[in-house]
This record gives structure tokens, C-alpha cells and sequence, in this order.
């Protein structure tokens, strides 16, 4: 119903990770005779990722935050209290 509501601003949220090293010899397919699947293997000193945040509408981002670590319950629910603050106190907003 939100989306069809007049005056009401549909807004996304999703998070995504991002890893620094990629290995070169492993991949997710490689091609041989028994076209086995292959898995990327990273070690932990390989594991360095960034974890990001983005809160967007239909026409643009309206907000973005990079981690250096998992995003955690509080990280998740300061994003969206600062976030939401940018938008008018009688503003009719819907996240999904």
C-alpha cells in the first residue's frame, strides 16, 4: 500500500561486500575436462572485504557508509537514524 500512497517516499536499503583480493588462479568456474567447479580460496590474511550500506529511491542514492568490518545490529540502526534525519519531521517514508 505504501508505494501507491500520494505524498509517501519509497526508499530501499541493502548491503553489500566488496573483497580487496581476488585470487588469480581460482575462480568461481574454471574449464577442464570434467568442467569441475572451482571455488575462490582465500586465506584469512586474503579475507579483506568492505562493507557497505546504501539507502536509496527510485532516482538517486540518498545515502552510503563503508565498513571495514560486517556490518553489526548498531551499525545497521545508526545508518538508519542518520539517514532518516535528513528528511522533514512530517515526512511520510516507507523503507523496504
Amino acid at each position: 500500500m505504501a508505494l501507491n500512497a500520494p505524498r509517501t517516499l519509497s526508499l530501499y536499503v541493502d548491503e553489500a561486500h566488496f573483497m580487496i583480493f581476488q585470487t588469480a588462479t581460482h575462480r568461481w568456474t574454471q574449464v577442464t575436462k570434467q568442467r569441475d567447479l572451482i571455488y575462490n580460496r582465500r586465506t584469512e590474511d586474503m579475507k579483506l572485504k568492505l562493507s557497505v550500506i546504501a539507502l536509496c529511491s527510485l532516482e538517486r542514492f540518498e545515502s552510503v557508509q563503508v565498513y571495514k568490518q560486517d556490518i553489526t545490529t548498531d551499525d545497521f540502526l545508526y545508518f538508519m537514524q542518520r539517514s532518516l534525519e535528513r528528511f522533514p519531521k512530517d515526512a511520510r517514508v516507507t523503507v523496504l
